[in-house]
């Protein structure tokens, strides 16, 4: 990404990521004793499990506790550690760097990475206490999920961009696009880990969903469970792949949008960088979709085409826009009519199929129209965002 000594957006990214990595690492930590020595005494009188108190109180604070290192306020609060495994306990263990990394960027820049650190946080924190074994209660709440660990990072990447003239200033305030680039992925991510979050006891999928297609054991009395999708009467009968599909339609509906963010990006690098993980994640669901087994292990794109996908978004490789942007709608195309053949497919036993096919009608329309009117004139896709 570029570099300029007046806009230093690679550096900017840089630790705005790696920012947020250390608050995922104290998120992720399921070991609630890792927190023994942040409990305070009111926790252990007003909250019944002091131990998610003091973890929802590291979250809420992570962005004050790094604000007031910056400014040299570090000892108002207990050092961080004994949070995360391997590379990742190494960072929190490290702080400090991260703490110079904030203090040399540009004031603008350091209030992004602070604001958005904050609201992930904060909206992190409303989940630690939280039964998630069955997933999220319904659709609008799996959705302020996947904002706040995912569109809120839309939101910083796109302020970051605009302040240093990347992308048009009033992409900021688009929050149906850069939240719907944040939250295709996260989605990707939560259909294809199914068995692994089931397993860690926090799983996502909302329930407003996976009830559809999961009925109550009357032989032996078991409620509707989430992890009943991963039992192979419900994957021979087609309940599993059927809910799936219903997953990965309704991650389908957010394509639009993100195909418009793309198109208002203005630097090879920027899109490149922002295209790339939205091919990786169409790719994904395409091997996902009526794929029984996500139920029985992590299914992933094949390493070859994961590089061909790299490749064809490397700015080295294609450094027009004009370029970048006919590669990545090509994917889109293929990805997408790939799906919507699955689905056809399916037709006879899937309820959602007829849903599916539609949804790739019209991206495969919108796409294929992108593709046409670079092909007649030459020239990138207008490179201004309008309402």
């Amino acid at each position: 990404m570029p570099n300029k000594p007046d806009a230093p957006i690679r550096l900017a990214v840089g630790i705005f990521y790696i920012v947020l990595r250390a608050l995922d690492t104290v998120e992720d930590d399921m070991n609630l004793s890792s927190f023994d020595s942040y409990v305070l005494e009111e926790d252990k009188k007003d909250v019944e499990d002091a131990r998610s108190a003091a973890k929802q109180r590291l979250l809420c604070q992570f962005a004050q506790r790094l604000s007031d290192s910056v400014e040299g306020n570090a000892d108002k609060h207990q050092p961080l550690h004994g949070f995360g495994e391997g590379h990742e306990r190494e960072l929190i263990e490290n702080m400090d760097a991260i703490v110079y990394g904030m203090s040399v960027l540009p004031p603008k820049l350091r209030q992004v990475v602070l604001d958005i650190t904050e609201e992930m946080g904060v909206g992190m924190a409303g989940y630690v206490s939280r039964d998630l074994k069955n997933g999220t209660d319904d659709a609008k709440d799996f959705e302020q999920y996947c904002h706040y660990v995912a569109g809120t990072v839309g939101d910083g990447l796109t302020r970051i961009f605009a302040s240093c003239g990347y992308c048009p200033a009033d992409l900021v305030s688009h929050r149906e696009l850069w939240d719907a680039m944040g939250s295709f992925l996260q989605r990707t991510n939560i259909i294809r880990d199914y068995l692994e979050d089931l397993v860690d006891g926090r799983a996502w999928w909302p329930r407003s969903v996976w009830e559809l297609y999961v009925t109550k054991d009357a032989e032996f009395g078991r409620s509707k469970s989430l992890s009943r999708l991963a039992d192979s009467a419900s994957i021979e009968a087609g309940h599993s792949t059927s809910c799936l599909n219903h997953m990965i339609a309704d991650a389908l509906e957010m394509v639009g949008s993100c195909l418009s963010y793309l198109e208002a990006l203005n630097d090879p690098d920027v899109i490149s960088f922002c295209a790339l993980p939205q091919v990786m994640a169409i790719a994904t669901l395409s091997v996902c979709f009526d794929n029984q087994k996500v139920f029985q292990g992590v299914v992933k794109i094949r390493k070859g085409q994961a590089a061909r996908i790299m490749l064809d978004m490397s700015p080295m490789e294609h450094p027009t826009i004009f370029e970048l942007q006919q590669n990545y709608l090509s994917w889109f195309a293929r990805c997408t009519r790939e799906i919507q053949a699955k689905a056809r497919r399916a037709a006879t036993r899937d309820p959602q199929a007829q849903r599916t096919d539609n949804i790739c009608g019209k991206i495969i329309k919108v796409v294929d129209s992108k593709l046409q009117c670079l092909q007649e004139s030459g020239r990138p896709l207008g490179q201004t965002h309008s309402d």
